[in-house]
């Protein structure tokens, strides 16, 4: 593994906002229900627009807990959540939390082909047919030379499967998820 990969993209983690339920012609097969998340006025840096940015969704609520605990998600593993720009399409994620049980809490990374302020992306749940992660490392795109999110584990979620084996970092809290930290008093710590 070369351990000086330089990370092309910025990854910017955005605020969103939700608003109700949506009843628009449109609508992705099988889903019964739809959100909007619109991206509010000034959260994209000097007015720019991002072409295949993977950007975080990190959301919590009731509705999306499990059937089985008052909300409407269908697969327990929150599999049946997706994400569209054009009601049409599904596009690539790659969840890294979900928790069904008690809060609603869930964490994917998504690819939106082109995001500026005011772009709206729906999300779509409640679709009992779905019983396999739809995790895909197209989400990151060739222009991530490697993604270790570090949360528990070193696999890289990059479409070149760089996993990484941990000697000597622990568990540390992070941003979004767990992380590692590095700065043990050896200072020999490292991935390979």
């Amino acid at each position: 593994m070369n351990k000086g990969l330089i990370i092309k993209n910025v990854l910017v983690i955005l605020s969103l906002t939700f608003l109700t339920m949506t009843t628009q012609a449109q609508w992705l097969s099988g889903y019964y229900f739809k959100r909007a998340i619109t991206i509010l006025p000034n959260q994209i840096p000097n007015g720019a627009v991002l072409t295949d940015f993977p950007m975080l969704i990190d959301i919590t609520g009731s509705y999306l807990l499990n059937e089985s605990n008052g909300g409407n998600i269908t697969n327990s593993s929150g599999y049946d959540l997706v994400f569209s720009v054009d009601n049409v399409s599904i596009l690539d994620h790659d969840i890294i939390h979900y928790e069904g049980t008690t809060t609603g809490e869930y964490k994917a990374w998504i690819r939106v082909p082109s995001i500026q302020d005011g772009t709206i992306i729906y999300m779509y749940y409640g679709n009992s047919s779905i019983s396999s992660d739809p995790s895909t490392s197209s989400t990151w795109g060739n222009n991530y030379e490697g993604v270790w999110q570090l949360d528990n584990d070193f696999y890289d979620a990059s479409p070149y499967g760089r996993d990484g084996i941990n000697n000597g970092s622990v568990n540390a809290g992070g941003v979004i998820m767990d992380g590692q930290d590095f700065e043990n008093a050896d200072k020999t710590d490292h991935i390979d």
